[in-house]
């Protein structure tokens, strides 16, 4: 198998792929962050290690264990309020995006009493 050449020229192409190797590798060997209160609380509520989760698997579990969800968003706020644009793309980030989402609907009781029955009366 012939290896790849790159026109614009094989040093940039090489760079290239050194510097996704290298971010793959990251990947795999889990987040080099540092410690986050926020990360170690939805931890502690029994999420597990948290380090390749997505947003969408993290938030899945938050809809299964709203109450971490809602303490979690409550520790979130004021870190997003001075947070930098890149926060999101961080695990801390990650985690608080997923438990606004879920945090955000609140679950209230209704009020009015009325029942409705399908089809007609």
């Amino acid at each position: 198998m012939e290896p790849r050449s790159n026109p614009a020229g094989s040093e940039a192409y090489e760079g290239c792929f050194s510097c996704g190797r290298r971010l793959d590798h990251d990947c795999l060997r889990g987040s080099n962050e540092p410690p986050s209160p926020i990360v170690q609380k939805a931890e502690s509520c029994g999420a597990g290690p948290l380090g390749n989760a997505s947003t969408a698997a993290i938030q899945d579990w938050f809809g299964k264990h709203r109450d971490c969800a809602v303490s979690v968003e409550a520790m979130c706020k004021p870190v997003r309020e001075k947070a930098i644009a890149q926060w999101t793309d961080s695990m801390e980030g990650r985690v608080c995006m997923a438990a606004r989402n879920i945090a955000q609907w609140i679950r209230k009781p209704s009020e009015d009493h009325e029942k409705f029955q399908s089809g007609w009366k």
